[in-house]
This record gives structure tokens, C-alpha cells and sequence, in this order.
């Protein structure tokens, strides 16, 4: 019997910190300064034990050309990486695995009749300005994290099992907004539920028997991802923290030990 593919889920935070609607952006390192530029290749290092046949992004399918022929620039030395993840992690741990390009299984897109965040709050103010009061503090711990931690330290947190599940409680925090109406619950079904499903799915459609398939998204669609991959039965799910205990005595530096360098 053939063996099942196996997705290793890898969570982020956008080093470029782009304006894409996220509810928080928070403040990121000198992704280009050299110290950092060292733990994003350790980091790199550490995905490459996992010896992946695939990397998937957050990328929308209809930019795929647009991605891999940057990738295909990047193995011939004339692309410059930018301070985006999908580059500083995503074409690194492609190129070490010798593979011709990448996957992009992104799904965003505006769902008709389905309110957006800007709605939401005008709808139940008061709570919703208590859960974003809730948030923010969450989004500046999340900062003195980063800033203060190595970056293979700081992913290995992001990526705990109850720091996946404490970003989950977000969403279902959302789902009660005006209960009289439902609307928070209709965003977070009708469109979060829906686009990480759909993610998932085109992950899915990867998972050929045997291949090994590396998924780097921003860290709060680790919940949704995780649970409609494991309830699919069709692959292995892996998470980083998972990694880095199998590799912890091998191939992997101990996070300690990185740190102390600090």
C-alpha cells in the first residue's frame, strides 16, 4: 500500500508586513540585518530535514506565473530576495530541495451577501472594540517576542499547540458578535471557514502518495488548516514544533543554544 502524502504545517507571521486586511500587523525585525539573515537560513536549514517534494504559500493561483518566474530568476542569481516570507523561507527551502518551482493554493476572496470586518464593528460596537482591545495586546506580546527571540525560537512559540488554539478563540470570539443578527458568525462561516477550507482542499489535491509537502501561511489559519487535513484522512499532518522534537538530537540546533548567541 502506498504511503500517504505528509503536510508539514509551518505558521508565520508577514515579514514584509504587508497592508492585506489582517486585523494586526505586527512590528517585525531587520529581516536583512546579517544576524537575522543567519537565523532565517537556520530556519530554512530546520525545513529541509523535513526533505519536502512540495512548497506551498499564500499565494493566489492566478499569481502563480508571476511567483515561480521570480523563483526562476532567484536559481539564476539575478532575483533579489525581498523581506516577503514566501521568499525569505519559501525559495530557500525550494531551492535546497532542488525543486523547479512552487505552489500556490491561496483562496480571498470577497463572498456576496457576507459582511466584511469594517461591518462587523459597526454592527456591535462595544464588543467588538473590546475583542480588538483584547487583540492588541495580544499583537504586542506577540512583538517583544519576535524582536526580543531568535527567529527558529520565535516560530517554534507561534506554532505551539496552545498558541494555535488561543488564535482560533479569535474567530470563535467573532462568531458571537450581534447575536441577534448572526453577522459574526456568517463572517466567520461563510468566509473563514470557506476560504480554509478551499486552502485546504488545494493543499489536498497535492498530497499524491509519498509526496512530502511543506505549507508556509500566516499563523492564524493553523486551526482550520490543521483540522480539515486531519478530518480529510487522506494525509499525515506535521506540525513545526513536531519537527523540531524529531529532529532535536540530529540534524536541528537547539533552540537554547541559538539563543544564548543573542
Amino acid at each position: 500500500m502506498a504511503q500517504r502524502a505528509t503536510v508539514l504545517l509551518v505558521g508565520t507571521v508577514h515579514l514584509d508586513r504587508p497592508d492585506n486586511g489582517d486585523l494586526f500587523r505586527p512590528r517585525i525585525f531587520d529581516v536583512f540585518s546579517d544576524e537575522r539573515q543567519r537565523e532565517i537560513q537556520q530556519v530554512a536549514e530546520v525545513l529541509q530535514t523535513f526533505r519536502p517534494t512540495e512548497v506551498a504559500l499564500e499565494t493566489l493561483p492566478e499569481q502563480a506565473g508571476a511567483l515561480n518566474a521570480d523563483y526562476a530568476a532567484y536559481l539564476k542569481q539575478s532575483f533579489t530576495l525581498t523581506a516577503n516570507e514566501r521568499h525569505q523561507l519559501g525559495f530557500r527551502v525550494a531551492r535546497s530541495a532542488g525543486l523547479a518551482g512552487l505552489q500556490a493554493v491561496d483562496w480571498n476572496q470577497t463572498v456576496e451577501g457576507v459582511p466584511n470586518l469594517a461591518e462587523l464593528e459597526q454592527l456591535d460596537p462595544v464588543a467588538f472594540d473590546r475583542l480588538m482591545r483584547a487583540e492588541q495586546q495580544k499583537s504586542e506580546s506577540l512583538e517583544a517576542t519576535l524582536l526580543e527571540q531568535t527567529y527558529l525560537s520565535f516560530l517554534e512559540q507561534l506554532n505551539d499547540k496552545q498558541a494555535v488554539e488561543a488564535s482560533h478563540r479569535t474567530y470563535r470570539q467573532l462568531a458571537r458578535l450581534d447575536p441577534a443578527t448572526h453577522v459574526g458568525a456568517r463572517w466567520v462561516i461563510q468566509y473563514w471557514y470557506y476560504r480554509n477550507l478551499l486552502i485546504a482542499n488545494q493543499i489536498l489535491d497535492l498530497a499524491e502518495p509519498g509526496e512530502r509537502i511543506i505549507v508556509l501561511y500566516g499563523a492564524a489559519h493553523l486551526p482550520l488548516l490543521k483540522q480539515f487535513l486531519d478530518d480529510s484522512q487522506d494525509v499525515d499532518v506535521m506540525t513545526f514544533p513536531e519537527l523540531i522534537a524529531k529532529g532535536s538530537n540530529a540534524d536541528i540546533v537547539s533552540l537554547s543554544s541559538l539563543d544564548a548567541e543573542r
